[in-house]
């Protein structure tokens, strides 16, 4: 076996919980190998200093004292709650308002995203010809503003001229 697969069984090692053949594995590898002893060193040293540590016993109305802190102390927004108008009081009335505005912006989304499907299903019915006003939608709007342009007499010129020398 190689160490680092080693260094994962020393704990099970140490409290001999290994199967017989592993342990005898580990313990041949362990004769073997510095990385692999001074790992089961620094274990052992490790059990050694929280050995000595004293326990610390609290004193025996400690639990009742806590929980007595505890039940005294208030949530943050209980200090604000007198500062709210009474239908923001916590209780039903808060619950209803904040239903009643889920209700409102769940409606205007299924409305919104209705319409888009009504759109898509009307646009979907168009011939080739009526879509293609669609698509251009803009140009046509705008029809007005650019017949009145002086460009397209030049462009009509030009036409004509390349008609001319064409012939």
């Amino acid at each position: 076996m190689n160490c680092p697969s080693i260094q994962k069984l020393i704990p099970l090692y140490l409290d001999q919980q290994l199967a017989p053949e592993q342990f005898k594995l580990v313990k041949a590898h362990l004769t073997n190998c510095p990385d692999c002893q001074q790992e089961v060193d620094l274990y052992n040293r490790s059990w050694e200093l929280l050995n000595n540590i004293k326990e610390i016993e609290p004193s025996p109305d400690y639990v009742s004292r806590f929980w007595t802190e505890v039940s005294h102390l208030r949530a943050w927004y209980e200090k604000y709650l007198p500062a709210l108008p009474p239908w923001a009081q916590p209780g039903w009335r808060l619950s209803v308002v904040f239903s009643f505005g889920l209700v409102i912006v769940t409606t205007f989304f299924i409305w919104k995203n209705f319409d888009l499907y009504q759109l898509d299903a009307k646009l979907a019915k168009l011939d080739p010809q009526e879509m293609e006003v669609v698509e251009n939608i803009e140009l046509a709007q705008n029809f007005e503003v650019i017949e009145e342009m002086e460009l397209l007499e030049d462009f009509d010129l030009l036409v004509d001229c390349e008609f001319l020398k064409s012939s």
